[in-house]
């Protein structure tokens, strides 16, 4: 008899009639089943009770408490503390998959995808079904929204990718394809370091396609050694002195307290550790026009 046949001869110990349609749901089987205790303990710890006993249908690898003992000691005391239901929560949704499978419907080299987001792998090989590196022991415990597979390991699923470290004024236009005109800018200038500190400071920032817009030679001239005051004042004339969002912007009124800023079209506002960029589509280099715009 191969896997699937032994699993299916096995569920006829969980039922004395097959026929007759349970009646617990999968919260309540766990409740009621000695060898998932632990299971339901976790399951109330995340506050998972009300998904798991709702229509479903769900799909259960249920850990039994004795995998839960081969955890690294402390390990589950650590995951049950209020503070850590995220991680509770990741683990278990790892061992839930959305919709009803059988074993019959389990096939070797098969991904399922968790309620947690990632997959899991299914093998079937030496008369034994497994669920990534744990093995069913008990399949196909019926439930009246699902299934549940008693399984001998705690499923991990992997730790996701760390987010990208938050950037700077500078670190985020150097990490912008479209802002590396202005990054060589700020350099001759000198003012990475400036636009690097605490800040907070708000800047308007042309992209390689603004720079393109300026006269002819304009751009190689300012770059040069023996104009980097000019170049400077321009530069600087696109940073403002603390975090001004889009939505703090109203036309009407300077942004400057002694000068005027006309504001081309914002293309993308995004947020720096020390302040806020606004990518514009023209370089500010001549004086203000009529239509400026205010911090309200």
């Amino acid at each position: 008899m191969g896997p699937l046949g032994q699993m299916r001869s096995t569920i006829s110990t969980h039922a004395k009639n097959p026929h007759r349609p349970p009646k617990k749901n999968i919260v309540e089987l766990a409740q009621a089943t000695p060898t998932l205790s632990t299971l339901a303990e976790a399951l109330d710890a995340a506050k998972l009770t009300g998904t798991l006993s709702s229509a479903g249908p769900f799909t259960v690898f249920a850990p039994n408490n004795k995998a839960f003992l081969k955890l690294p000691a402390g390990t589950l005391a650590s995951l049950l503390k209020p503070k850590n239901i995220k991680q509770l929560t990741a683990i278990l949704t790892y061992h839930v998959v959305s919709g009803k499978f059988l074993s019959s419907d389990l096939t070797n080299g098969e991904n399922v995808t968790t309620l947690e987001g990632a997959n899991l792998k299914v093998t079937l090989a030496g008369g034994k079904v497994m669920i990534n590196d744990a093995t069913v022991e008990t399949p196909n415990v019926n439930a009246s929204n699902g299934v549940v597979h008693i399984i001998d390991m705690v499923l991990i699923p992997a730790d996701p990718a760390p987010p990208p470290a938050p950037k700077n004024i500078v670190q985020l236009a150097q990490a912008t394809p479209s802002l590396s005109t202005l990054v060589e800018a700020l350099e001759a200038a000198k003012l990475t370091g400036m636009l690097s500190s605490a800040g907070p400071f708000t800047v308007f920032a042309p992209t390689n396609k603004a720079f393109e817009k300026l006269p002819a030679g304009t751009l190689a001239s300012l770059l040069k050694p023996e104009n980097i005051k000019q170049l400077t004042a321009i530069l600087e004339y696109h940073v403002v002195l603390g975090k001004v969002s889009s939505s703090d912007l109203t036309k009407g009124k300077n942004i400057h307290d002694t000068k005027g800023l006309n504001i081309p079209t914002l293309r993308k506002e995004v947020l720096a550790t020390n302040g806020v960029v606004h990518i514009i589509d023209e370089v500010l280099t001549l004086p203000p026009a009529l239509e400026v715009y205010t911090v309200v």
